[in-house]
């Protein structure tokens, strides 16, 4: 079983905020949220920055795995979405684990990201 509690994001001016809470009971495959009973993200992004099309957004996660032996995990991201044309997205960013779940013998990993969207 499965239960999510979502607050859909919130704007006030250019900020927009948003939360997210999931308690899970059933074990799945082990990739994403399955290995997790309870897990807990927020963050904020910034829309339009330096007048750029585009946002920067920051992120913070925590999750409870359903195995009792493992630690909680912890996370971040942080990523700056530049809108090069009208149809290319371009988003440099980096991921930041502690603790996490599906590799138990590393304590942190960094996890630099660059992303592309191109709208046809």
């Amino acid at each position: 079983m499965s239960t999510r509690i979502s607050r859909p994001s919130k704007q006030c001016g250019r900020l927009v905020g948003f939360a997210n809470y999931t308690y899970n009971t059933a074990e799945g495959g082990g990739f994403g949220i399955t290995a997790a009973e309870h897990s807990v993200s927020l963050g904020a992004v910034l829309l339009k920055p330096a007048g750029v099309g585009g946002e920067i957004g920051v992120g913070l996660a925590w999750a409870r795995p359903i195995r009792e032996v493992l630690d909680d995990q912890y996370g971040a991201e942080v990523y700056w979405r530049l809108l090069v044309t009208p149809d290319l997205w371009v988003t440099p960013g980096v991921q930041l684990l502690w603790d996490p779940m599906l590799n138990p013998t590393t304590d942190f990993i960094a996890i630099p990201q660059i992303k592309f969207r191109l709208f046809l």
